[in-house]
């Protein structure tokens, strides 16, 4: 009977270290699966796009590098070549991620940002209902359809110390769509018919 016993006790220690040893093979595989899918996951996302869509096709610009600005109308920038292929009301569609801060109705109040109306051809930091970051308040630069390309990019590193919070849009078809939008419903007849 003790030869039993024993027997069974040594079949009971094989079968636990069986089970220790499966249940540590079934680790060892769960740490290599969460491994191989963190390696795949850091592989795509080093990757980047697909398609250059995504992707400034030139350099981020800043303020300080537009120099001598042409200040022309609404109408006179419209008819300019690069919004030749604009989608004016897919512009007015993007503009849905900026309404929640910026209006564009004549006389509408300011938001958590300044209202866009009439804002082509005036000086940035020039709307005097609106309480502006310094960076804004001393900026030298007038808002051209340049200039707004330059700040949807990347408002931070356009105008550094500016407060608004935003990402940017990196396609440019969505920022001269959008351009377009804006010139056409903030166009104040006053802007469009002074002589700069």
């Amino acid at each position: 009977m003790a030869d039993n016993a024993g027997l069974r006790t040594a079949v009971i220690l094989l079968d636990v270290e069986f089970d220790l040893s499966r249940r540590h093979c079934l680790r060892i595989r769960i740490v290599k699966i969460r491994l191989l899918t963190l390696a795949t996951a850091a592989l795509l996302l080093g990757c980047g796009p697909a398609s250059n869509k995504a992707t400034p096709e030139k350099p981020f610009i800043s303020a300080a590098d537009l120099g001598e600005q042409a200040r022309l109308s609404n109408a006179q920038n419209l008819a300019l070549p690069e919004f030749a292929e604009a989608n004016i009301e897919r512009g007015g569609q993007l503009f849905g991620q900026c309404r929640g801060c910026h209006g564009v109705d004549d006389g509408g109040m300011n938001l958590l940002g300044p209202n866009l109306y009439g804002v082509f051809r005036h000086k940035a930091g020039g709307n005097d209902k609106f309480g502006y970051t310094q960076a804004l308040s001393t900026a030298r630069f007038y808002w051209t359809p340049q200039a707004l390309d330059g700040w949807l990019l990347n408002p931070s590193r356009f105008l550094p110390g500016n407060a608004m919070s935003f990402m940017g849009i990196l396609n440019p078809d969505d920022r001269r769509d959008l351009i377009a939008w804006l010139l056409t419903v903030t166009a104040s007849p006053e802007a469009e018919s002074a002589n700069n």
